[in-house]
């Protein structure tokens, strides 16, 4: 039997300690639908939480507005999740796993970002801080109070007065929409 010549310098193959792992696109599906149910259902409840009670301090009907914006963030999730639990039984690529979860991130994470907005916009009008402190320059060039402009809220002291609605609305619509553009983001990416 021939000597075999062993040099310090030349390196062993490690041997694999177990199979090469491969990624099943059904999980990364299913994980997909799970996060976007879960974090954009997290959005909604961190919007609602501060809505509701600037629903129930006021005596206006028009003050739940916020409380149904933030519910419709939760919505977004579901459709994601019910589009993406329906491809679980059809033949998938790690690609299209890939592809689904993140759609179900984006549509989530939007809808979180969207809620946490929402969440800060209306403590901020419960705690009465939203008075408007924009000033329009004048053609003169000195810093005048506009007669157009009107406080978000107006009233002083621990009174709150009744939000301009137009506003409000206008404020809640923008950031409903971060939670929209994630689902379309959503939406493309899982293929329709």
């Amino acid at each position: 039997r021939p000597a075999v010549l062993r040099l310090p310098y030349a390196k062993k193959q490690p041997r694999p300690l177990s199979p090469p792992m491969t990624v099943d696109p059904e999980l990364l599906t299913g994980l997909g639908a799970a996060l976007a149910v879960f974090l954009t259902a997290a959005g909604s409840a961190i919007a609602c939480a501060p809505s509701g009670i600037f629903a129930l301090r006021g005596d206006d009907w028009r003050n739940f507005v916020p409380v149904v914006q933030g519910g419709v963030l939760s919505v977004y999730g579901v459709v994601v999740g019910v589009l993406l639990c329906g491809k679980l039984n059809s033949e998938m690529t790690t690609v299209d796993g890939y592809r689904n979860l993140s759609g179900g991130l984006a549509v989530g994470l939007a809808s979180w970002a969207s809620g946490y907005g929402m969440a800060l916009f209306i403590r901020q009008l419960n705690e009465g801080k939203a008075d408007s402190k924009s000033y329009a320059v004048s053609e003169a060039g000195d810093s005048a109070r506009s007669e157009a402009e009107e406080p978000l809220l107006s009233g002083s002291g621990g009174q709150v007065a009744p939000p301009n609605y137009k506003k409000l609305i206008l404020v809640m619509i923008f950031l409903e929409a971060i939670g929209f553009y994630g689902l379309i983001v959503a939406l493309v990416l899982i293929g329709l």
